[in-house]
């Protein structure tokens, strides 16, 4: 997960605390976390997270706004699906999140490395997010 742009502000000051996760959807226990930036709305996280899922599965990125309490108290920012099929062979540039808020455009910048050999003669696969070297 390398950053996200054109947030909405969710905060009084202007600003909001967005954090990232990503999950399998339908697999709880497959949930990880980018750390929350504090006071923007063009996060930049560079996270790097390594997850196996099946052929089939999809990868579920959601980016909150961090609030005071429990995390069902954070507000969602926007959220995006790459099916099974977009993740055959990776996937490297932004996608448009939905739910953004009314005239906002967000955007999630990713970058995900699919094993060659996994899709193709196994039902595992490993994630990889990360920035690309310039």
């Amino acid at each position: 997960v390398i950053s996200a742009t054109g947030l909405r502000a969710a905060d009084v000051g202007g600003k909001s605390d967005p954090y990232c996760t990503v999950e399998i959807p339908g697999r709880q226990s497959a949930r990880l976390y980018t750390p929350v930036i504090p006071d923007t709305t063009e996060p930049v996280w560079n996270k790097r997270f390594e997850l196996d899922f099946a052929k089939g599965d999809a990868l579920r990125f959601t980016v909150f706004d961090k609030d005071p309490g429990s995390e069902k108290n954070h507000e969602l920012l926007g959220h995006v699906t790459l099916t099974s099929w977009r993740l055959q062979h990776g996937f490297d540039g932004d996608l448009e999140l939905i739910e953004g808020g009314k005239g906002f455009f967000p955007k999630l910048r990713l970058k995900v490395i699919v094993p060659k050999t996994s899709l193709a003669s196994t039902d595992a696969a490993v994630f990889s997010g990360e920035a690309p070297v310039h």
